[in-house]
């Protein structure tokens, strides 16, 4: 299957289940959950925290397995995949933007975005690397470490970090979480202007309505539930 589903379609979740089981316990996290993404989208997904919204966008990443379903993108049926093919399908399709930035303290701004470049075998990883913090506006602190940077500071390396392979589909679960309302903002419009400028797709996980609205499409996970807002 794949691109032969639709020309444009990216990712595409089919009748995807999820759930912790233990000796005492069986919890439903996903129940039967059906998305299809297009290439450009711009999608949010708002739900209250443990609706299930991180969980979707670990089975779509591969970072998680589902119990029951399918999920193809960039034309590969990734359910099917072991751990060394999905390590490398992240590393050629998407870039993950997490709450906590994930940054290496050992190791300044510059080799924090350098790091996932040369694992991926890519050239020039240097070059590149600059060039994506010049992207996000850090030109000037490339040889700072985390602890001399801001949290703005340290999530817009972290952006600079999912973004410099250039990504097909970049993914960012609750980016302005640990920042201030006016580094958020910031935040988030970088992001829409890399997604713009890249021409990505981007899924955006949220419990900000407001950030949302700033989406092509919006849909709402409840219970472990997915419902469009149309």
């Amino acid at each position: 299957m794949g691109f032969s589903m639709t020309l444009s379609t990216i990712i595409k979740m089919q009748d995807i289940y999820l759930s912790f089981k233990g000796k005492d316990f069986d919890v439903k996290i996903l129940k039967g959950i059906n998305l299809e993404i297009h290439a450009g989208d711009s999608i949010a997904v708002l739900g209250a925290s443990g609706s299930g919204k991180s969980s979707m966008m670990a089975i779509m990443t591969g970072l998680e397995s589902a119990v029951k379903g399918k999920v193809t993108a960039m034309g590969q049926e990734i359910t099917a995949m072991n751990e060394d093919q999905l390590a490398v399908f992240r590393r050629e399709n998407i870039g993950i933007i997490l709450q906590s930035f994930h940054l290496i303290p050992t190791m300044n701004a510059l080799d924090n975005v350098i790091i996932p470049l040369e694992l991926a075998g890519i050239k020039n990883a240097a070059e590149i690397a600059a060039e994506a913090l010049k992207e996000v506006g850090l030109s000037h602190r490339i040889t700072h470490y985390p602890a001399e940077l801001s949290g703005g500071e340290q999530q817009r390396v972290a952006v600079a970090r999912a973004i410099a392979a250039k990504p097909k589909v970049l993914f960012a679960d609750e980016p302005t979480g640990n920042l201030d309302s006016k580094t958020g903002k910031a935040i988030i419009e970088l992001i829409f202007s890399l997604q713009k400028k890249l021409n990505t797709t981007l899924v955006l996980i949220t419990h900000d309505p407001a950030l949302a609205d700033k989406c092509s499409r919006k849909f709402f996970m409840n219970d472990g539930h997915l419902k469009e807002e149309l």
